[in-house]
């Protein structure tokens, strides 16, 4: 075992063996071996060693008083024996004593005893005089490529990253058209932007699009990083990276230690806060708050805005009576004085304008003169005049009517009062029951017209309201109809080529026989016999009569769109459709006329169609085979009766394509 080496104790330099004290403000932020001594660092080392200065001056019972005083405060920690600046501490007062003990000043020279309050602020005065002032390091760029890990599945954010390499490589677009196409899957939930995942997401798009499309900067910052760059033996990347390290390593070190002073003042804060005696209070006044109050339909709170609204609209109507009462007003006449010979002249034009009175007795003025006698007119009656156009526009634009209960209010107050109108529980009563009217009114005219019904099965019925002579009119024009339909019948093309010739022929004669037909349906238009115990015609009666012949003999060149006729005739009407007279193909098709009653017009000819093979033909004949004809002309199953400007009675043929 090799011996123990026997050390000489340190001499800090000198030849002697007497130390020497040392003045700590000399010696620098190393931290050396001093036989046990651990210096403080420079930020503390001020304090204590002008607290050691006082101590040494004032006595055990001066440092007993600081410790007492400061016990909350961690810089004077080193007060207490088993601190680990204890011995620093210690050492600087001895060495205080030391100094002491050489020649005094002369008594006049001599500071008076300073109080342990003074002692402790002029440590800290000289911990902020001597501390060096902590400047802001530059700040380093934030890691562009570093994320924290989410707390999902690893599947979940393998899809995730996959997702975004996608996205960073083929652009938003894509993204998209894979949230429409996965919208029912849970895995690509973060694609919405709503989800918590999708900030991640978004980084990540932008982390993959770097290293794919690097900028200039990046690429020239990557080259210069690059250890070829700098050639064999130099170090590499590492001295370029060394720098920005050391830069990052200081602001980290600042950025601690500053929220380590904010935690320290919040801390301080708290401590004052606490010392607080919340006892000691005295009662100002009491506030009762009864039932009462909490059932009570109060405003809701205003804003700072309407409060300062209101405060200057209340400014400016202050300013407006100000300045109407500062108006000098005319002199009130007394009753009997003259009237002036040229006031009618000088009348406003608003005067003029209005209608004349009734003329008085004339009665004779005569100008006042000093020599001539004064004529009184005892007719005479004073009018206000009335105000200059500008103020009166100004009057009338300051106020308006409500909407909600009628009263003259000032604009600046209408939002505000119909506010208040609107809290009123009376005022929604009204407005429900209102609405409720409307309603019920509004049902009651989309229903169908009683009169209107009564007509249409009063001109049906003939057997039951009307003469013998108007069911046998009634019979020779359906008989007329029927004839005329089966003319028309046979100018359809059955889509031979022989028979093209034929058509074209009886396509020429259409035009009698629709003629033919008008005129037949004109004379079935014509007023029928009144209805009912015969009574002298009224001019109501006569509209009503005259009315359905009127919607009947809408002009046929005139076509109206099917909105507009909609518009025009909105009740249900009655069809007359005639069924094919072939009774080769089936017995049930005889030529006869069907009425349907109470058809809208927005049925369509599909519908109508469907009705004659359900209720007459008994589905006896294809649906195919049946063509339906209106004026002449060849309807397709999609087309309303409005398309066509069918009114009440109008008629419909049918075919049977060959």
């Amino acid at each position: 075992m090799a011996p123990a080496l026997h050390l000489p104790p340190p001499t800090q330099g000198s030849s002697s063996d007497e130390l020497k004290v040392v003045r700590t403000a000399t010696v620098d932020g190393q931290t050396f071996a001093s036989g046990g001594v651990i210096y403080p660092p420079p930020d503390l080392r001020p304090v204590i060693d002008k607290t050691a200065e006082f101590v040494a001056r004032n006595g055990v019972a001066f440092e007993a008083k600081i410790k007492e005083q400061e016990r909350l405060n961690p810089k004077f920690a080193f007060l207490n024996s088993g601190d680990a600046y204890h011995a620093y501490f210690r050492l600087q007062i001895h060495a205080a004593k030391e100094k002491r003990a050489q020649p005094a000043a002369p008594p006049d020279e001599r500071p008076a005893a300073p109080t342990a309050s003074a002692a402790v602020q002029a440590a800290l005065r000289a911990d902020r005089s001597q501390a060096a002032p902590a400047t802001e390091p530059e700040r380093p760029p934030a890691h562009e490529f570093s994320l924290e890990f989410p707390s999902t599945a690893a599947i979940d954010l393998e899809v995730l990253k996959l997702t975004a390499l996608f996205t960073a490589r083929q652009g938003a677009a894509f993204a998209s058209r894979l949230l429409a196409k996965e919208a029912h899957s849970h895995q690509f939930e973060f694609l919405r932007p709503h989800h918590p995942l999708f900030s991640y997401f978004h980084l990540l798009v932008e982390q993959y699009h770097q290293v794919m499309q690097p900028s200039r900067v990046r690429l020239a910052h990557v080259r210069q990083c690059a250890s070829r760059a700098r050639g064999p033996g130099t170090g590499g990347g590492r001295m370029h990276l060394l720098p920005e390290v050391r830069k990052r390593a200081a602001w980290t070190q600042w950025d601690q230690e500053r929220r380590q002073q904010e935690h320290h003042e919040e801390e301080r804060r708290r401590a004052l806060f606490d010392e607080i005696d919340w006892q000691d209070f005295c009662v100002v006044g009491v506030v009762e708050v009864t039932s009462s109050d909490a059932r009570a339909d109060l405003p809701p709170p205003r804003s700072l805005h309407e409060l300062q609204t209101m405060l200057q609209t209340h400014q400016r109507m202050e300013a407006v009576r100000a300045a109407e009462a500062a108006k000098p007003r005319p002199a009130e006449r007394p009753a009997p004085a003259p009237a002036p010979e040229r006031e009618p002249a000088a009348a406003p034009p608003a005067e003029a304008e209005a209608p004349a009175a009734p003329a008085a007795p004339a009665a004779s003025t005569v100008r006042p003169t000093p020599q001539g006698p004064i004529k009184i007119r005892h007719d005479y009656q004073r009018t206000a005049r009335p105000a200059s156009s500008a103020a009166a526009a100004a009057a009338a634009a300051q106020t308006t009517v409500c909407p909600v209960c009628g009263d003259t209010v000032p604009v600046s107050e209408m939002s505000e009062h119909v506010r208040i109108e609107l809290l009123n529980p009376k005022f929604r009563e009204e407005r429900a029951k209102l609405e409720q009217r409307r309603q019920e009114q509004a049902s009651l005219a989309a229903g169908a017209d009683p009169s209107h019904y009564l007509k249409q099965f009063a001109g049906a019925r003939t057997d039951l309201f009307g003469a013998r002579a108007d069911e046998e009119a009634q019979a020779r024009r359906e008989a007329d109809e029927r004839r005329l339909a089966r003319e028309k019948e046979k100018g359809v093309w059955d889509g031979h080529a022989n028979s093209t010739k034929k058509a074209q022929d009886a396509r020429a004669r259409g035009s009698t026989v629709d003629e033919r037909l008008a005129a037949i349906r004109a004379r079935a238009a014509a007023p029928a016999t009144p209805l009912g115990p015969q009574a002298v015609p009224t001019k109501r009666a006569a509209e009503d009569s005259t009315e359905p012949s009127k919607r009947r003999e809408a002009p046929r060149e005139a076509q109206y769109a099917e909105a507009e006729w909609l518009a025009l005739y909105p009740h249900p009407i009655t069809l007359h459709v005639h069924v094919p007279d072939a009774p080769h193909v089936a017995p049930v098709c005889d030529g006869r006329v069907l009425t349907f009653s109470g058809l809208p017009l927005s049925t369509t000819m599909g519908q109508v169609r469907d009705r004659v093979l359900s209720e007459a033909l008994g589905r006896s004949v294809g649906a195919s085979k049946l063509k339906m004809w209106v004026h002449g002309k060849p309807a397709t199953l999609r087309q309303s009766l409005a398309h066509w400007n069918l009114a009440d009675g109008a008629h419909v043929e049918m075919s049977i394509a060959k």
